[in-house]
């Protein structure tokens, strides 16, 4: 047999199926990875997008990829009509024919058990593919698309830095919702990726701008912090360092921080003026002896309200403290004296408050008849 003609079974029967199939696979791939990205719930999560000094890069772990079965299959398919193709019109009318049929038979065994082969010795470059296409499916089209991701990064930074000098953590993502974009736009085959990306942009800047400004209230909230630990520290009772403790909680909680990540400004102030009534008052009671009072003026000074100060936010500032001190919370000997002496202050503050009031106050009026006033003594502590 003469060079030529190995030559030639060479070219046909090895080189022309092998980049048969390979084109192949590639195309079907490419379908493949699109069907993984509509059908498949939770691979979209894993995708996940980096910037790192302004270059974006995709990171996806081979745990997280199904093996390619289809696309491999689709290839052998490709594979083996080229060989039967080949073998048929070149061992029709040639005297080699039986060299021709059993090269070809040959070769077909060779592209039926390429695909274990494959997933044996060929397992991460069979991934690396996968992971190539997926990352070209999803990544950014256009510069202007790029340079907004970049941009929406920087904020995402800003935001997580805003959090951080709260003590509390953010679950936004970022560079996880410029991806959602991007794969939204390769399972949907959509165009206006950059419209959304814009969006994306004004509604976190708008964010930012809010965060920041309400986070004025939180460091208000952490000034009257310190400033009443420096006041329990020195008044030396148990009770108010774990109310304290309690604050401190709540300041650094994931409910404050589920509020903020959603933009729910108003739950989050709610909580953060509970916080600042409630310091308010660990601050008054720790600064405020241990005198029974006997005037209008000391039971304000007790209670830390004004002659002004509305009856149903006095009663409310009372039920806080009857709260915070009832003796049945301590089983302590001397903290159940130090309570019980704090419910006398309270109480007696609260009698000279209610007895100060006119006639003309304690009567119920026409807009609070649906709030029906309580006698003195119906209110328990």
């Amino acid at each position: 047999m003469s060079i030529g003609i190995l030559a030639l079974a060479i070219v046909v029967l090895l080189v022309a199926p092998a980049f048969a199939a390979f084109s192949t696979f590639l195309i079907v791939l490419r379908y493949w990875n699109l069907q993984l990205l509509k059908n498949e719930r939770e691979l979209p999560k894993k995708i996940n997008l980096s910037v790192v000094e302004g270059n974006l890069s995709w990171d996806l772990e081979n745990r997280e990829l199904p093996w390619p079965t289809i696309p491999l299959e689709w290839a052998t398919v490709a594979a083996m009509s080229v060989i039967l193709i080949a073998t048929t019109l070149l061992g029709r009318e040639s005297e080699l024919q039986i060299f021709w049929f059993i090269a070809g038979v040959a070769t077909a065994a060779m592209a039926l058990v390429a695909q274990f082969f494959f997933s044996v010795v060929c397992k991460q470059r069979i991934y690396r593919l996968i992971r190539a296409d997926l990352f070209a499916l999803v990544s950014p089209r256009l510069n202007a698309e790029t340079e907004i991701i970049r941009r929406i990064v920087l904020i995402g930074r800003d935001i997580s830095d805003c959090f951080v000098s709260m003590g509390i953590v953010t679950q936004i993502d970022t560079s996880k919702i410029c991806g959602n974009i991007l794969i939204w736009r390769a399972k949907q085959r959509a165009k206006d990726a950059l419209g959304k990306l814009i969006a994306a942009e004004q509604s976190l800047t708008t964010y930012l701008e809010e965060l920041r400004y309400w986070a004025h209230s939180y460091d208000e909230a952490r000034r009257e912090f310190e400033w009443t630990k420096n006041a329990v520290i020195s008044s030396g009772s148990a009770t108010l360092v774990d109310e304290i403790d309690r604050i401190r909680a709540w300041m650094g909680s994931e409910c404050l921080a589920e509020h903020l990540d959603r933009g729910r400004w108003d739950k989050a102030q709610e909580l953060i003026d509970r916080i600042r009534f409630d310091l308010k008052m660990i601050r008054n009671v720790a600064e405020g002896g241990s005198e029974i009072p006997q005037s209008f003026d000391e039971a304000c000074r007790l209670l830390n309200v004004s002659r002004t100060t509305p009856k149903k936010v006095v009663k409310a500032v009372v039920d806080a403290l009857r709260r915070v001190w009832h003796p049945d919370l301590s089983c302590n000997p001397n903290e159940l004296e130090q309570r019980t002496a704090r419910i006398q202050q309270i109480n007696t503050a609260w009698e000279i408050i209610l007895a100060s009031l006119t006639v003309d106050e304690l009567r119920p009026t026409a807009d609070a008849k649906n709030e029906p006033f309580l006698p003195e003594n119906h209110i328990r502590a």
